[in-house]
């Protein structure tokens, strides 16, 4: 069966959840944050995508085999204070990318995010940014990403 792309729509949020779920809680991230239930996730997840969605900072692409969302990867924009040197004033964060295991390494996650690519430059997004892991740092590199030594962080302990 072929794997259609496209933009997620508010009737995909409750798949869209769904997916995350699994893709918080594999094997390499075992576990939720203040000891939240997988119905109160779903049900936090389902409505902050149908927010996102509604809202148009929240951009998702999704990946579907027989109506079963079998990838996703997500876009947020985000505004910036106009500067002289930089006529744009919006970047997007590229967050979420996941692929089921049993789809993985067939270019589901290639295609995803060609499609993001792709929609950043019909919303006159100036740059995109995300963070990987080691295991993901290839396909992002293959798809054109290029890392930054010089981005710094804050964290709330």
């Amino acid at each position: 069966m072929a794997i259609e792309y496209r933009r997620a729509v508010d009737t995909d949020a409750s798949q869209l959840a769904t997916l995350r779920w699994e893709f918080k809680n594999s094997d390499e991230q075992q576990g939720l944050v203040n000891g939240m239930s997988v119905s109160e996730f779903l049900d936090t997840c389902e409505s902050f995508m149908r927010q996102g969605i509604a809202g148009g900072n929240w951009i998702h692409w999704i990946a579907e085999e027989a109506g079963q969302i079998i990838g996703m990867a997500s876009l947020q924009t985000i505004e910036e204070i106009p500067e002289p040197e930089h006529p744009c004033n919006r970047y997007g964060r590229i967050t979420n990318v996941y692929t089921k295991p049993g789809r993985r390494r067939q270019g589901v996650g290639a295609q995803l995010l060609a499609a993001l690519r792709e929609t950043a430059q019909e919303e006159g997004i100036g740059f995109l940014a995300l963070w990987t892991s080691d295991a993901a740092r290839s396909l992002y590199q293959r798809c054109g990403f290029v890392p930054d030594a010089e981005a710094m962080f804050w964290e709330r302990r």
